[in-house]
């Protein structure tokens, strides 16, 4: 009998421990406030909600940046803006064509819209029509504006053409512009022009020049053959 009872007390107190375990031991969820109360005890459960309800709160006010400032963006005007070179063949002396696209691909108009470029220095080019710095009043959403500029090299040799500078406002209400720039077209060679002509050019007057040469040494023989076949060809008088 007293074998049982110490065999009682031991399984009892190992309960009472394995109780007392449970109950210091934090859950990795929000336990119930009945839960928390019964098993892990009011001065505990307090500070877990506490600590979870500040993470929520802190979770829910980035949300909500996040969705007004991706709402903000949906609701604004945003531009791409191209520059390319139309020229085959780059010649010193000769017209270069410009051309720039801009593009509004967002939901919003794009208001006091200005495009300015500085990467045609006036020492190397000269404007020939057009001008490097336009504006436009507004480029609606889902459309596009497209402006060409022809200037001319000065000089020949290797040229870096950088991007053009574009701003915008992005909002009927924005106080302040937004700034981005066109593609570059990257470097690239003008030619001289002798060495063009020489290569390209249909050569009319060299081949005048030569026809003007040759004319002789043709024509001179010519009429020796002429003359001496006329000579000879006419007919004899018959005899009666």
């Amino acid at each position: 009998m007293e074998k049982k009872d110490m065999v009682t007390q031991k399984y009892d107190e190992a309960h009472k421990e394995k109780t007392k375990t449970a109950a210091t031991r934090i859950p990795t969820y929000l336990p119930s406030p009945y839960y928390a109360q019964k098993h892990i005890g009011k001065d505990k459960i307090f500070p877990l909600i506490s600590q979870c309800s500040m993470k929520l709160w802190v979770a829910a006010i980035l949300l909500s940046f996040t969705c007004y400032t991706f709402g903000d963006e949906e609701n604004s005007a945003r531009l791409l803006a191209s520059k390319n070179i139309l020229n085959q063949y780059l010649v010193e002396g000769r017209d270069l064509t410009v051309e720039y696209k801009i593009f509004n691909i967002g939901a919003s108009a794009a208001l006091d819209v200005a495009l300015r470029d500085e990467g045609f220095p006036e020492a190397d080019f000269e404007v020939v029509r057009g001008n490097l710095e336009v504006k436009w009043d507004r480029i609606a959403p889902a459309s596009n504006v497209t402006h060409v500029v022809v200037v001319k090299p000065l000089q020949y040799g290797y040229f870096n053409f950088s991007s053009g500078v574009v701003s915008y406002k992005e909002t009927e209400g924005a106080t302040e512009s937004t700034f981005g720039y066109t593609s570059a077209p990257g470097e690239g060679g003008i030619v001289n022009s002798k060495d063009f002509d020489r290569k390209f050019s249909p050569h009319v007057l060299d081949w005048s020049v030569f026809a003007v040469m040759t004319l002789p040494s043709l024509v001179i023989p010519f009429l020796l053959f002429y003359r001496s076949k006329s000579r000879y060809d006419q007919p004899k008088p018959k005899k009666n």
